[in-house]
């Protein structure tokens, strides 16, 4: 699995999807409403299942091709 993060951005949502930056450390994905949270202090934890984390994990998936980006999700 590829350490570190990697994160997408829409006009009112920041997704990031957060693998640690050591061996064993669990994978977090965090959603913020920009619109309610503008600071990003307080960023709503999703699960792998979620539908909105399957979403966000696609257009990832997708800019992930675009660049060559080995990052794992």
């Amino acid at each position: 699995r590829a350490f570190g993060w990697r994160a997408i951005r829409t006009d009112d949502s920041k997704y990031i999807i957060d693998n640690g930056t050591e061996p064993g450390a669990e994978t977090r994905r965090m959603l913020y409403d920009l619109n309610e949270d503008p600071y990003e202090m307080n960023p709503r934890y999703l699960k792998a299942g979620d539908p909105e984390a399957l979403r966000f994990d696609d257009m990832i998936r997708n800019e992930k091709k675009t660049h060559n980006d080995i990052f794992l999700i």
